[in-house]
């Protein structure tokens, strides 16, 4: 396992991608996980999670405290949702925080916080499963059956975003819109996507120079 008595030590870094889509930092008697890439795809740095590791650092984790800070274009909402639940199942009291953006899936990650925070100038987006493509031949049986996947993904989604309160027919109405939905996070607070927003979060330090320089970057992958 990780850190034994973290109280006496430096803070550790464990870094499972080579383009730092996701690092650990356990200092004390909390571990903050940074989530600065897509969620199994690469994000337009190149930066990506992969799901199995997360799950498996994740599940290490012994600290009485979570912090998972987001920066995220969202990516495959299957393998968010294995992440979401490996936090929500974790003992640990997790607080979820929105560094620049948690777009798509990485808007359903946030959702697995015990309190779910966003900095000021920070942006949530929320929409449905989507597919560029379908398998097989590409006849009207193979599209009735993508369609069929994708109302199934979304039905799958909708228990992370009503687990806070939000309403299941407004869930619904954000998944069906076949549109973004974008949220301030004023807009994000309003609609009980997130609970608080955070005037000041500065970064450890210690955290790799890549999240501390995309923690106070632009929107730049809308």
């Amino acid at each position: 396992r990780a850190v034994d008595d973290r109280r006496n030590r430096r803070p550790k870094r464990l870094t499972l991608m080579n383009k730092s889509g996701f690092t650990i930092l356990a200092a004390g008697d909390t571990t903050t996980v940074y989530i600065y890439g897509g969620i199994d795809m690469e994000d337009n740095d190149g930066a990506m999670v992969i799901p199995e590791d997360f799950i498996a650092a994740v599940s290490d984790i012994d600290t009485a405290q979570i912090d998972v800070r987001i920066a995220s274009v969202g990516g495959n909402p299957i393998a968010a949702g294995q992440m979401y639940q490996t936090l929500v199942d974790h003992p640990a009291h997790v607080r979820t925080i929105v560094d620049t953006k948690a777009y798509s899936a990485g808007s359903m990650l946030l959702q697995a916080g015990d309190v779910r925070v966003a900095r000021p100038m920070s942006i949530v987006m929320v929409h449905g499963p989507a597919s560029p493509g379908v398998y097989g031949r590409g006849s009207a049986k193979d599209h009735r059956e993508m369609a069929s996947a994708i109302e199934a993904h979304a039905e799958a989604m909708i228990p992370a975003y009503t687990r806070h309160g939000v309403p299941e027919e407004t869930v619904r109405s954000w998944l069906a819109s076949d549109e973004d939905t974008y949220f301030s996070a004023r807009a994000a607070l309003d609609a009980g996507l997130i609970d608080e927003i955070a005037e000041s979060m500065p970064l450890a330090a210690t955290a790799p120079q890549d999240y501390r320089i995309a923690a106070i970057g632009g929107l730049d992958e809308i």
